[in-house]
C-alpha cells in the first residue's frame, strides 16, 4: 500500500514536472512570435515613414522647378532656410 502511494506521488510529480516544461516552452514560443511581429511592425512603420519624407522632398522639389519655370526664381535665402 506505501508502496503504491509512493508510486502514485512519483507520477503526479513527474506530471507536474511535464506541465512546467510545456507551459515554459509554450512562454518562450509566445515571445518570439511577439518579437517577431514587433520588428516587423517597426518595419512597417519605418518604411511608411520614409515614404511620407521622400513625398514631401518630391513636393518641395516639385514647388521650387514650378517656381523656376514661371521665372519666379527663388532668392538663395529662401533656398537656404527651405533645407
Amino acid at each position: 500500500m506505501n508502496a503504491e502511494r509512493e508510486k502514485r506521488a512519483q507520477i503526479l510529480e513527474s506530471e507536474e514536472l511535464r506541465q512546467a516544461a510545456i507551459l515554459k516552452a509554450e512562454g518562450a514560443k509566445q515571445a518570439v512570435v511577439l518579437e517577431a511581429e514587433g520588428r516587423r511592425e517597426a518595419a512597417y512603420r519605418d518604411a511608411e515613414a520614409r515614404e511620407r519624407s521622400a513625398e514631401a522632398e518630391a513636393k518641395a522639389t516639385q514647388m521650387v522647378s514650378d517656381a523656376i519655370s514661371k521665372g519666379n526664381r527663388p532668392s538663395t535665402t529662401s533656398l537656404q532656410t527651405a533645407t
